[in-house]
């Protein structure tokens, strides 16, 4: 086989000679316009043939810069169109689901091995994020959020609408007596990436407070209701993804009370609401009332 040259030197001429502009192929490839222009010349100079010229309005093809152009944007798109056949037949294999962090460990990986049991002839791939999938662009068959979407061509089922509250780990609870929320601004508040729910929930409890919240700030819930378990302060969770850690014992709820925020919802596209899979997996979610 001939040598090749570089193939990013390749990507960058292609982008060149189809936005017709150093810079514009530059904002598309991400990259610094000196860096594009330093692979046009590479590229050149291993070809030994002049692809582009420089004009007042920008870069013009030359002839055979032209024809080479033409050859690489048949080549990039049957390399393109090798991966999306490649991401299709992956997905064909697989059920893909995105789900919040705290309702994804405590509530979806106990029940793996009844999620896997739906779907025998697939691999079950399940995401934990905060993020949103783009269903246009497949990149999940259904996903778990907490809150709401404004994203088009998509069908939502709400879950739960859980109760919202501070909890702790029994012995550390008990070694203080609190007995009102106003109570709970002299303790170690642990927040869930900022102080959001916390700050909610005293104004709906009537609490005075100055904000910002004191306190450590973890990345999620779920990060935030573990170190509450292991003593390190009250958490603010929901009775969706911490039932089951108070039915055992391992966290108490601190100040009872009824406040509600967002609710769960199962998402999927519109187009894909009743295939097999996802209906599957709607059904058996719903059926266990999460």
């Amino acid at each position: 086989m001939a040598k090749l040259p570089s193939l990013v030197a390749l990507r960058a001429f292609e982008a060149v000679a189809r936005r017709k502009s150093i810079r514009r192929a530059a904002e598309e490839l991400a990259v610094d316009h000196t860096v594009v222009s330093r692979h046009l010349r590479a590229l050149q100079t291993f070809l030994s043939v002049q692809l582009v010229n420089a004009t007042k309005r920008g870069v013009q093809l030359t002839p055979i810069g032209e024809q080479y152009a033409a050859r690489l944007a048949i080549a990039f798109a049957d390399i393109a169109s090798a991966t999306a056949q490649l991401e299709v037949e992956r997905r064909a294999k697989s059920f893909r689901i995105w789900v919040s962090p705290a309702f994804a460990m405590y509530r979806l990986v106990p029940r793996l091995p009844e999620v896997h049991s739906l779907f025998p002839q697939l691999d079950v791939e399940l995401r934990s994020t905060v993020d949103i999938p783009n269903f246009s662009r497949m990149e999940a068959d259904t996903a778990i959020i907490y809150g709401t979407t404004d994203e088009g061509g998509v069908e939502t089922v709400p879950l739960s609408h859980p109760r919202v509250f501070p909890v702790a780990r029994p012995s550390w609870i008990a070694k203080r007596k609190i007995e009102r929320p106003q109570q709970l601004l002299e303790q170690t508040l642990i927040h869930a990436e900022s102080s959001s729910q916390w700050e909610d929930w005293f104004q709906q409890c009537g609490v005075q407070f100055t904000p910002p919240l004191p306190g450590p700030r973890l990345w999620n819930m779920y990060l935030a209701t573990e170190a509450a378990k292991l003593g390190q302060g009250i958490a603010m969770a929901n009775e969706t993804v911490v039932k089951q850690e108070i039915k055992s014992g391992n966290l108490v709820e601190v100040c009872r009370s009824n406040i509600r925020f967002q609710q769960y919802v199962l998402v999927a596209a519109q187009n894909r609401w009743n295939d097999a899979d996802v209906k599957s997996f709607r059904d058996w979610i719903l059926r266990i009332k999460v």
